[in-house]
């Protein structure tokens, strides 16, 4: 069980923690690729992937090829690690 502020003791299995714990998981792994990158190449990234997916649905790979094409880097361990692997990295 997790405490949550205003609500006692939540389950892992409430959809409401699930939820928040994977969004959580997405906006730092974007924040440690924003880093890993620099401002310059994360964004080069996005519109990268703006262009080669627009309006369609995106899988794992087009974000990964998107972002290795616009930064010029092998982000295999980078993905593996953040969005392959259950739970937060290890520092």
């Amino acid at each position: 069980f997790w405490k949550a502020a205003d609500h006692g003791e939540v389950p892992i299995s409430d959809p409401r923690t699930f939820a928040a714990l994977y969004f959580i998981k997405g906006a730092l792994a974007l924040q440690a690729l924003r880093t890993k990158l620099g401002d310059e190449r994360f964004f080069a990234g996005f519109r990268a992937l703006f262009r080669i997916r627009a309006r369609r649905e995106l899988t794992l790979g087009d974000f990964q090829r998107a972002f290795e094409g616009a930064a010029k880097v092998d982000l295999r361990a980078f993905m593996n690690r953040w969005y392959r692997q259950k739970g937060l990295p290890k520092p």
